[in-house]
């Protein structure tokens, strides 16, 4: 008897053994069915597979799932230890390999930071091969369904099966106008001057990014507050810089970028007037977006490589 349950066992697959753990971890078919990728039919599948090789039921319906027998209680950290281990397997066979195979990996980049990472990427050596796209409502789901590999967004969107790492935020801010505008006859323009000029903003501006601040700061100082010039897009955005003695709050990721534009100037915001400015909220935080480690398609060193590459352009 011993020896046939031995023969059940061992004739179970690893996809079996991971629909156990998703199981027991998250107390519903239907989420393991999401964790896994597959359809909650297959689940079901593995899950009588499961029930036929111990002889347990393993899991029992209760009105707040699926809660685990005893022999599951005792078969879980030996399921997990066996599921580590081959996770590990495979790991260590695709780091040694992804040197010849290096896959190029999909990123979904937040607005305003995808030319300057693509500048970045082109300006230093680097292993792993990358395309980018520009973060949308839905890149949360395109990285869960693993269409894109990661994501790099402005604020976490509490997807249950995605993990949201704080990079760093801005660390300085840029004043841009046209080169001839008249706010550069002052060597270092302070805030007040700032506000005597209409300001551009996006059509969707962010509630922690510079124009948020601007109005805080004018609202607290008792200040007019500039006027806001809505820019639909970055070609409309150029166009107001140059046509309407607007100016521009942008990061210091973009100021390379920038330069490049005729008629444009671009400066570095003084530090102590920076300093007022971010004052005022809590400054726009980046998140690194990822599926879980074992789901994942890339190496641990390609995973620092694009650390590296943000926070360089946050600093």
């Amino acid at each position: 008897m011993q020896q046939q349950l031995i023969r059940q066992i061992g004739e179970l697959d690893v996809f079996a053994l991971q629909v156990f753990r998703a199981i027991f971890e998250s107390g519903h078919a239907n989420i393991a069915a999401r964790q896994l990728d597959v359809s909650p039919p297959k689940i079901s599948r593995s899950l009588n597979s499961l029930r036929q090789a111990f002889t347990d039921e393993l899991f029992y319906r209760r009105a707040q799932g699926l809660r685990a027998t005893p022999l599951a209680e005792q078969l879980y950290p030996i399921v997990c230890q066996l599921t580590d281990s081959l996770f590990a397997l495979g790991h260590c066979a695709f780091t040694a390999t992804q040197e010849q195979h290096s896959p190029c990996l999909q990123l979904a980049v937040c607005e305003g930071f995808v030319a300057p990472l693509a500048l970045a990427i082109t300006t230093g050596p680097h292993q792993s091969r990358f395309q980018l796209h520009s973060w949308q409502n839905q890149s949360a789901d395109l990285i869960h369904r693993g269409e894109l590999d990661m994501g790099i967004c402005l604020w976490p969107n509490e997807h249950p099966e995605l993990s949201y790492e704080a990079l760093g935020t801005p660390q300085k801010l840029c004043l841009v106008g046209r080169d001839d505008h008249p706010i550069w006859q002052t060597s270092m323009p302070t805030l007040e001057q700032l506000c005597e000029f209409p300001v551009l903003s996006p059509a969707h501006p962010n509630a922690n990014g510079p124009q948020a601040s601007l109005a805080l700061f004018c609202q607290r100082e008792g200040i007019a507050a500039p006027s806001q010039i809505i820019s639909q897009d970055k070609e409309e955005w150029y166009a107001n810089l140059l046509t309407q003695d607007s100016l521009a709050l942008v990061t210091a990721a973009e100021q390379e970028l920038l330069t490049c534009l005729p008629r444009l100037k671009v400066k570095a915001m003084d530090e102590g007037q920076g300093g007022r400015l971010n004052s005022q909220v809590q400054p726009a935080v980046f998140y690194l977006v990822e599926k879980p480690m074992r789901y994942r398609r890339y190496s641990e060193q390609q995973r620092v490589e694009v650390i590296e590459l943000l926070r360089g352009l946050l600093s």
